[in-house]
């Protein structure tokens, strides 16, 4: 019998939201990346709460975040708006 490592879990960094940007009806087709890109260099080791009302914030937001190394941690939207909250890479 060999005796095999235990695996350690994947931790996950669990961070706290650090600040909250709110783009109203702004979506990244006008602008709002820049917003988010201010907000995001401004957050240090936390988390960015963003909140808009565009119909496309949050299929827009995942892929912008991934080329620019940012991780979409939670993304919901409902009849107010969305929410996402992202962790800057």
């Amino acid at each position: 019998m060999t005796d095999k490592p235990a695996k350690s879990p994947k931790t996950r960094q669990t961070s706290e939201i650090t600040q909250t940007l709110e783009l109203g009806g702004l979506g990244l087709d006008r602008g709002a990346h820049l917003l988010i890109s201010r907000a995001l260099d401004a957050v240090a080791g936390g988390l960015l709460e963003v909140l808009g009302t565009d119909p496309h914030l949050a299929l827009h937001l995942a892929p912008w975040c991934r080329s620019q190394g940012h991780t979409v941690v939670r993304s919901e939207t409902n009849e107010a708006g969305t929410q996402c909250v992202i962790q800057p890479g």
